[in-house]
């Protein structure tokens, strides 16, 4: 998948779960993208066995290739110091391929929902 892709320097990233990765998931309607980030680093992917405290991941960059402007990015997770959703800062930049949209986060202790709301 080239329309979303996923950077950091501690961690790797699967869509099917595998064990020590951050697990990505990517839903998508007419007027929204959801890409939940769920730690599993230093864990297993069974999920019926205990876990360990997950790895810190380090900061990860979020890059989506959307041929649509956005209203803009925003996230939530109980790793945050507030549950309530924030506007998430981004660039943006265009290119022959489309529009390249890049966010950054710092960290996903355990689970991190981001959702880019769509124009139009």
């Amino acid at each position: 998948n080239e329309d979303i892709c996923f950077h950091s320097e501690q961690c790797g990233f699967s869509a099917d779960g595998r064990a020590d990765t951050v697990w990505t998931i990517i839903r998508e309607t007419n007027q929204r993208t959801t890409i939940h980030l769920i730690n599993l680093c230093g864990n297993d992917n069974l999920w019926d066995t205990a876990k360990n405290t997950p790895q810190d991941t380090g900061a990860i960059q979020i890059q989506l290739r959307l041929d649509r402007p956005v209203k803009g990015f925003y996230g939530a997770s109980p790793d945050w110091a507030s549950l309530q959703a924030v506007e998430l800062d981004y660039t943006f930049k265009a290119t022959d391929q489309g529009r390249i949209y890049t966010v950054n986060i710092p960290s996903v202790q355990y689970w991190t929902a981001i959702w880019v709301q769509l124009e139009g």
